[in-house]
């Protein structure tokens, strides 16, 4: 297909949402307690898929590991939030139990990382099997003093501790968790305002020709 870079004043553009899961990929720390390991090589390798026969558990309030995700693949300016979905069971007849989640960008290491969200799963009751709990969207982040929203390079820093925070009995269990990143998906429809069933051509070319133009698809 023929290339037309055309300078042009303003682009009209139809964006459409989508979204992209990313998995965890890494264990980063065990911080206290012990999440024990069931069916599985790791923390994070426990976590990356739906299978119940691969979990994670603890029967110890105060029990802390951190994950991080795959990388996004493919560069997006325009992320609209982030959002972190967990598959949770409470086991024990009677018992409750609750888990806090903290999202952070790790900069340069641990020990040099910026807390961006902590919220809890609130309180949690036993059931016979596995429950989605899904935490609220995150549409930016706090630097310093100023919102800024995300961007590729940041979500691809960032990691999440999980936190059973209380418990009164039995175990909590973790079988799944994610991170789902909600982005817009544009193209060009209109050229300086003018829509494109409009335009017949651009320095001789049609819009059907059209495959960039400045740098929108």
């Amino acid at each position: 297909m023929f290339k037309l870079y055309v300078n042009i004043i303003s682009i009209g553009v139809l964006s459409t949402m989508a979204t992209i899961n990313l998995f965890p990929n890494e264990t980063l720390t065990q911080m206290s307690g012990e999440w024990v390991v069931i069916s599985a090589a790791s923390f994070h390798e426990a976590l990356q898929d739906d299978d119940s026969t691969n979990y994670c558990k603890t029967g110890t309030a105060g029990t802390i590991n951190r994950i991080g995700f795959d990388n996004m693949s493919v560069y997006h300016d325009d992320i609209n939030s982030i959002r972190f979905v967990m598959e949770y069971r409470q086991n024990g007849r009677g018992s409750t139990s609750e888990v806090e989640v903290k999202t952070w960008i790790r900069w340069d290491d641990l020990l040099n990382n910026l807390v961006v969200d902590t919220e809890s799963s609130g309180t949690i009751a036993a059931s016979g099997g596995y429950n989605t709990v899904t935490f609220t969207a995150q549409t930016d982040y706090i630097d310093g003093m100023f919102s800024t929203v995300w961007s590729t390079n940041v979500i691809n820093e960032i990691g999440v501790s999980i936190e059973c925070d209380a418990i009164t009995g039995g175990t909590a269990n973790l079988t799944y968790a994610y991170l789902i990143v909600d982005y817009d998906v544009g193209g060009v429809d209109e050229v300086n305002g003018v829509g494109m069933n409009n335009i017949d051509t651009v320095n001789g070319v049609s819009p059907e020709n059209f495959d960039t133009v400045s740098g929108v698809d």
